[in-house]
């Protein structure tokens, strides 16, 4: 795979790129997407012109998909960057974004930023695994605001969108690796930041924690524990990207997803963003059915969206699954029955 950029007479090939790339939002009920048309001809050569448009070529030099961003707030924001179908999950769209953090190095330029759909499997999933972390929108400059306005005008915001933002690393390694011969787990930094916090040091291992996640920011388990670090701190809103990040990336051992799957929709709750906190929690159950905190946080979070119902049936049936009161134990059935059909009546 070759990166190089756009000539001229590539640009309505990318379209068709696009087109193409385009299609499989049909399959997941986002036709008003699959329809949209792609970026004009004269808007794409305007990014050629600057510099700012590559493309990913096979070994015939056929463009087989492309990137095109440009300078937004104190970042280079991925305007697009499309895999023509046919060459999907070759790392395609990583090498392009990893050729855009190179730039970005060069130039001096500290982050790249995107926005995407939150919930499409090979949109915000797929950039949080190269290192990409959700931006609250506290923290959008003016550019980034004027970028989600001009897209929610478009009509994307029908479905859920999120801003993103990858710290540019010096040298410019590929997205989520670290550089030859450094581990967090060898250098002993990671088990330093556990050992702080657990001596009672929060903010010395917060501090840690976040010089290692932008290091390391295809590691699940510094991501993790970098989102309790602030979460003991009370620093909820700051804790989220991180938890977001660890739920994301492969790797995290079983009761650190738990404990992930758990603090994320706890502190969703805590912010007030419940919908986001009951979506979570759901999910952190039917992973793991039997744990009982991912249950309770749920129902709070049901009874905070007015779904009442479900979080009494749902608090019933852990209280009779685990109370060891003698009282509790002898009507386990009854309570069990009842949890399912609260209105029952003889």
């Amino acid at each position: 795979m070759t990166i190089r950029s756009v000539h001229p007479h590539e640009l309505p090939l990318l379209q068709e790129i696009e087109r193409a790339a385009g299609r499989l939002f049909a399959g997941i009920g986002m036709r008003a997407v699959a329809d949209d048309e792609p970026l004009s001809l004269d808007r794409l050569e305007r990014y050629r012109k600057a510099g700012l448009a590559w493309v990913a070529v096979d070994a015939a030099d056929t463009p087989v998909g492309y990137l095109v961003a440009e300078p937004v707030d104190d970042a280079l924001h991925v305007e697009q960057v499309t895999v023509h179908p046919g060459q999907a999950r070759r790392g395609v769209g990583r090498a392009l974004v990893d050729h855009l953090e190179r730039h970005a190095a060069a130039e001096g330029v500290p982050a790249l930023t995107l926005t995407t759909f939150a919930e499409v499997p090979w949109n915000a999933p797929y950039w949080s695994r190269v290192g990409f972390v959700p931006l609250p929108a506290a923290a959008w400059g003016p550019g980034l605001r004027e970028v989600r306005r001009q897209e929610a005008a478009h009509g994307l915001d029908a479905w859920p969108r999120v801003a993103m933002r990858k710290a540019v690393t010096a040298g410019a390694t590929p997205s989520g690796t670290a550089p030859s011969g450094a581990t967090p787990s060898g250098d002993g930094r990671l088990a330093e930041a556990v050992r702080l916090r657990e001596a009672g040091e929060p903010e010395r291992a917060r501090r840690l924690l976040l010089s290692l996640a932008a290091e390391f920011p295809g590691d699940a388990r510094i991501a993790y524990q970098t989102a309790w670090a602030h979460d003991v701190l009370g620093l909820e809103a700051e804790a989220v990207p991180f938890y977001e990040r660890a739920v994301a990336l492969p790797g995290l051992p079983e009761e650190d997803r738990r404990g992930a799957l758990l603090g994320l929709g706890s502190t969703y709750r805590v912010l007030g963003r419940y919908a986001d906190a009951v979506r979570t929690l759901r999910a952190g159950v039917e992973e793991f059915p039997d744990d009982g905190g991912l249950r309770a946080f749920l129902a709070m979070a049901l009874h905070n969206t007015g779904e009442h119902h479900e979080a009494t049936a749902l608090l019933l049936r852990l209280l009779a699954a685990t109370s060891d009161d003698p009282g509790v134990r002898a009507y386990r059935r009854a309570i069990e029955f009842y949890a399912g059909d609260l209105d029952a009546t003889v």
